[in-house]
């Protein structure tokens, strides 16, 4: 009798029909789904996006969905829906294409739109889009095909609470970003945010990076002071642990280790140039986690 079931319980299970989808399931007019949706896990990444396959493994890719959409004048539009395993990870990967002179638009949390790509992030996922002509109808069609993938995907995460580290005063507008592991190019430094501030019109790059315990962070500030050798004391608001050195290509950095979070700002003329905007950060650190 056992067997019996067995076996009916696995016919069910192989005539049961797959849900579609959601992708399958979006409709555009005068656009007809052109093939499957097509899916790439881990360790399939570098078969779709090879060059870039890195970069989305660093910000935790757990899995991708694309589906392609073509007109009658063979025009065709590419869906890539990256899940990014998490909001702040989704931030990461898209800010890393964010900059201040790029054209913004209200889809899903933020959108970077151009002639012949969109690219947006919304919860943990990040969703790209790229067309094969640049005509106001194709511009048209990817933001509607933008706005009913997003409106299919979960949105109740907004802007991930971690990015509220770094103060909103005078940060410049589209500069911030969050970097899963190896902030500053620093190899001994996990996630971090930066962002542009303007000091004295002189641009000035701020940031925080996060450690999981005291001694990681005791660890990252000895091999961080190391790396600048020679520091100096620099005592800031009677902080104990705090330098600035004088580097190569970035003007003077000044740095300070409170917690388990180094904090700091590079491109300054001195010191003393960064002390209120330094002020301001070490206010934030209380609502960094």
């Amino acid at each position: 009798m056992k067997k019996v079931c067995l076996f009916l319980l696995g016919a069910c299970m192989v005539c049961a029909p797959r849900e579609k989808d959601f992708m399958a399931l979006i409709e555009l007019d005068g656009w007809e789904k052109t093939g499957e949706i097509v899916f790439y896990e881990p360790e399939t990444l570098y078969d779709y996006i090879n060059g870039e396959a890195e970069l989305y493994h660093s910000y935790g890719f757990q899995r991708l969905r694309t589906g392609t959409w073509t007109n009658p004048d063979d025009v065709s539009m590419v869906a890539d829906v990256y899940d990014m395993g998490s909001p702040v990870n989704a931030f990461g990967l898209y800010s890393n294409y964010r900059y201040p002179d790029y054209n913004y638009e209200a889809i899903g949390t933020e959108a970077i739109v151009s002639e012949y790509d969109l690219r947006y992030f919304q919860d943990r996922y990040v969703v790209e889009i790229r067309a094969s002509d640049a005509s106001r109808e194709t511009e048209s069609a990817m933001r509607l095909l933008a706005k009913k993938i997003s409106a299919v995907l979960p949105d109740t995460a907004g802007w991930p609470r971690l990015l509220q580290s770094l103060p909103a005063e005078g940060q410049t507008e589209k500069t911030l970003r969050y970097t899963a592991r190896g902030t500053l190019n620093q190899s001994f430094f996990p996630e971090g945010l930066t962002a542009s501030y303007e000091i004295d019109g002189e641009k000035v790059l701020a940031f925080m990076v996060f450690f999981p315990s005291l001694s990681s962070a005791e660890s990252g500030w000895h091999q961080f002071s190391e790396f600048h050798a020679p520091v100096s004391d620099w005592n800031f608001g009677g902080q104990t642990r705090s330098f600035y050195a004088d580097t190569p290509y970035h003007g003077i950095l000044a740095a300070i280790l409170q917690d388990s979070i180094i904090t700091g700002i590079r491109g300054l003329h001195a010191p003393e140039q960064g002390l209120e905007l330094m002020s301001k950060i070490l206010e934030r650190i209380q609502v960094s986690r």
